[in-house]
């Protein structure tokens, strides 16, 4: 049931709201899951630093068309499966989801063009520019002053100035006994 135009704002308000945040967490959990088998691969073309998201450029300051072919492909991995997460909860919420639209925009049912309006132009244009800003914060090259995370487990043992590289030579040491 629904009309398309509720269906549409409720798929745009759960994708540009709750997709963002489940779109930080499948990062999250790809570069727990790629990064370090990067690093204990002892292929030198498989470098770990390219998945720095947001950072296309070589350590002498050149692009670098494979970091941000890797980069775009990582994300798209994780917006296909943010899209399959976000499809099971409409899926499954339905009956919630069309409530909380005909709610919201039932106001305009008497005026099926201010309803279209509101629909297709100021809902997208403000949750795509709220969703461009939050993954914005995550994904945009971040000045690093400290070690992540992910990166401590890592580089435990290592001298921090021997970076990725130390990193894995450290791994490789221990994984070797």
């Amino acid at each position: 049931g629904g009309d398309p135009c509720s269906w549409y704002a409720v798929n745009l308000a759960v994708d540009c709201t709750f997709g963002v945040f489940v779109c930080w967490f499948y990062l999250q959990a790809f570069l727990r899951i790629v990064v370090p088998d990067l690093i204990l691969c002892k292929d030198p073309r498989k470098d770990p630093s390219d998945f720095d998201f947001g950072n296309y450029y070589l350590p002498d300051g050149t692009l670098s068309k494979a970091r941000y072919v890797k980069q775009m492909f990582g994300w798209m991995m994780v917006v296909f499966f943010m899209k399959c997460t976000m499809l099971a909860i409409m899926t499954y919420f339905a009956a919630e989801w069309l409530a909380l639209a005909e709610f919201v925009l039932g106001r305009f049912d008497a005026y099926p063009k201010v309803k279209l309006v509101v629909v297709m132009c100021i809902t997208p244009g403000f949750f795509n520019a709220l969703q461009f800003w939050l993954q914005d914060n995550f994904l945009r090259k971040q000045k690093r002053t400290t070690v992540s995370s992910i990166q401590q487990p890592l580089l435990d043992g290592a001298d921090p100035e021997f970076g990725v590289a130390g990193a894995r030579d450290v791994l490789q040491k221990v994984f070797a006994r």
